[in-house]
């Protein structure tokens, strides 16, 4: 039975375990970067870092750095022409 994986926008493929480790950390409010090829961590002030999301990240490295790496193509967005509502009069 195959690893459970999470398909990017982009057609980037990642583990799911891989996925939710970052999500984990990012979500106890903890930031994630790269700098060369490793991962760092910056703990938020008023919360602890389990270790547990720590070896977890460590497991998933490989992939948790293209994963914070990772930059969406939003041209589409930027391209688009503003959306405008409907101009209605106030009786």
């Amino acid at each position: 039975m195959s690893e459970a994986i999470v398909h990017v926008t982009s057609g980037m493929i990642v583990p799911l375990g891989a996925y939710l480790a970052v999500l984990q950390v990012e979500r106890a409010g903890h930031q994630l970067w790269v700098e060369g090829d490793q991962i760092v961590v910056r703990t938020n002030p008023g919360a602890h870092l389990d270790p547990a999301l720590v070896t977890n990240l460590t497991r998933w490295k490989a992939h948790a750095i293209m994963l914070l790496c990772y930059e969406a193509d939003d041209s589409h967005l930027r391209d688009a022409p503003a959306a405008q509502s409907p101009v209605r009069a106030l009786v």
